[in-house]
């Protein structure tokens, strides 16, 4: 996968995070986001070959290949590997936004004014403003 597509996923996960960083804390963000994608990618890639073919893929990293020749190894190793990797962006991407959107609400909430429920119903506070946006709508 090219380095402008991942760039892109990146970018539109700041875009709807909708997050304010000073330049230098953006660049830095997205880095480190797209380090971490690479890294999701090439995880859940491995995972999907089978065991045989796991030692295949071993054996292959040692011959120092090239992006495309690792990519070429996945798609001849795994049907329809595109279409699942794209999945593994997508929900990559949903995961990191809701968890970018619950911190950003947790960080801005009173957590004292839920302190009593906290000992209370031996809940997190995340549960706590679930359940109360539940009753609310």
């Amino acid at each position: 996968m090219s380095n402008n597509i991942l760039k892109q996923y990146v970018d539109e996960i700041y875009n709807q995070a909708d997050i304010l960083l000073t330049q230098i804390e953006e660049k830095n963000f997205k880095e480190e986001l797209e380090l971490a994608l690479i890294e999701k990618i090439g995880s859940e890639s491995i995972d999907m070959l089978d065991d045989s073919s796991k030692d295949e893929y071993y054996d292959f990293l040692e011959t120092k290949p090239v992006d495309d020749e690792i990519r070429s190894f996945f798609v001849s190793h795994i049907d329809n590997f595109d279409e699942k990797i794209n999945s593994v962006i997508i929900n990559f991407c949903s995961e990191i936004i809701t968890k970018i959107k619950t911190s950003i609400i947790l960080a801005s909430t009173d957590v004292d004014k839920y302190s009593d429920k906290l000992d209370d119903e031996n809940k997190s506070i995340e549960e706590i403003l679930i359940d109360k946006n539940k009753i609310i709508k």
